[in-house]
């Protein structure tokens, strides 16, 4: 076969397979040179441009876990589709890279794409995203620029302590990297009903600390669930243009205690102090409370019943203990009818024996149970016997 001529030194083949040998070993460094050339051209756009790949968003390219980041395509094959992938900077699209889940993207008729992806968790550091044809090996064009990825996780959001209507609430926030520049660098909070998006009410802006954090208050004006959202850049949230950053959770609003306390015994109340006060009761409704915890009774039944059931299994035992099993076997031919007996294929009927089992007291010798079953024997030309039951007798 042809591979043959690929495993043989073409040094010491003979003939013409020295010629079928070389011209094997041409074609294949041919293929391998040409194919990433080859595909190249096959994902060029019109007029023979070199397709391009650019991050657009955000200006810089950089953000932690979650970032909102939109990349943008020219000259490449109208109609293509593509899959997008990332790899550490440095790196170029023919080595091992990541690819995006559920990340894709088509050129339209002038060979251009916008497609939008959330930064997955990666580790802190310099990223090169590539465009990858369809089902195609793992290579193809990387990005002009590259996206540096910051901080340990996604941008948070919680609230310190409890939320209570008309008192101030602190909020704060972790991974705030914000990628903008300017006023857009800062960080809005609004809130909303908690089955929307919760971009009703703005309450704050926020500019995020040198580690990413964040920090205010608001006051609530109405109870029950609240969403906050957080969003960057301000301006973003329920709007066309999408927030780079955004995160969002669901509070609870609780309502203020009663107000001046219940006078004391000899002076006014302390103003926000609510002391106890005694109730008489009726004299037909003075019962103390049930203690809380396990019912006393239903307890004490169910350990009674434990006990009892423990207590006859301990007699059992010991009765067993008591007793004796005893095993007799008598000749009872002489009391049946020969013609009764049934015969067992070709073997010879011999007897019918009676065994008894009975189970006596061993202290007093009394019997307590006791059964008996009638056997026949039979017998085959090698004297071997077999037994059938015949009756039993308790």
């Amino acid at each position: 076969m042809w591979w043959r001529y690929l495993r043989e030194p073409i040094s010491r083949s003979r003939g013409k397979h020295r010629v079928v040998g070389a011209l094997i070993w041409l074609i294949v460094v041919f293929w391998l040179v040409s194919t990433r050339p080859a595909y190249a051209a096959a994902l060029s756009g019109p007029g023979g441009n070199a397709p391009s790949l650019t991050i657009s968003s955000p200006n810089p390219p950089q953000g932690p876990e979650g970032t909102r980041v939109v990349l943008a395509g020219a000259h490449w094959t109208p109609s293509a589709s593509f899959d997008f992938a990332y790899s550490v900077a440095g790196g170029s699209c023919d080595a091992s890279e990541t690819r995006f889940d559920g990340v894709t993207a088509t050129a339209d008729n002038q060979g251009q794409f916008q497609v939008a992806l959330q930064w997955p968790a990666t580790p802190p550091g310099t990223y090169a995203i590539c465009a990858l044809g369809v089902g195609t090996p793992l290579y193809g064009t990387s990005a002009a620029n590259v996206f540096t990825k910051l901080g340990q996780g996604a941008p948070s959001l919680t609230v310190v302590g409890a939320a209570v209507v008309g008192q101030p609430v602190t909020i704060n926030g972790t991974n705030w990297f914000t990628t903008q520049v300017g006023s857009a660098n800062q960080v809005e909070v609004l809130s909303g009903d908690p089955s929307g998006n919760g971009c009703t009410t703005h309450q704050m802006t926020l500019t995020p600390a040198a580690d990413g954090t964040i920090e205010g208050t608001f006051t609530p004006t109405a109870t029950g669930p609240l969403r906050l959202t957080a969003v960057n850049p301000p301006g973003t949230c329920g709007s066309t243009t999408q927030p780079s950053l955004s995160t969002s959770i669901v509070i609870i609003v609780t309502p203020t205690s009663s107000g001046g306390g219940t006078p004391g015994a000899g002076g006014s109340g302390t103003p926000g102090v609510n002391r106890p006060t005694a109730t008489p009761c009726a004299t037909t409704n003075c019962r103390p409370a049930p203690a809380s915890g396990i019912p006393f009774g239903p307890l004490c039944l169910a350990l009674l019943v434990l006990f009892a059931l423990l207590l006859l299994l301990f007699l059992l035992l010991i009765r067993r203990r008591n007793e004796e099993i005893i095993v007799t076997e008598e000749d009872v031919t002489a009391q049946i009818d020969p013609a009764s007996v049934a015969p067992l294929g070709a073997m010879r009927f011999v007897k019918t024996v009676r065994v008894t089992t009975q189970v006596a007291d061993r202290r007093t010798g009394m019997v307590r149970r006791s059964r008996s079953r009638d056997y026949d024997e039979f017998a085959d030309t090698n004297g071997v016997i077999r037994r059938r039951l015949r009756t039993t007798t308790s």
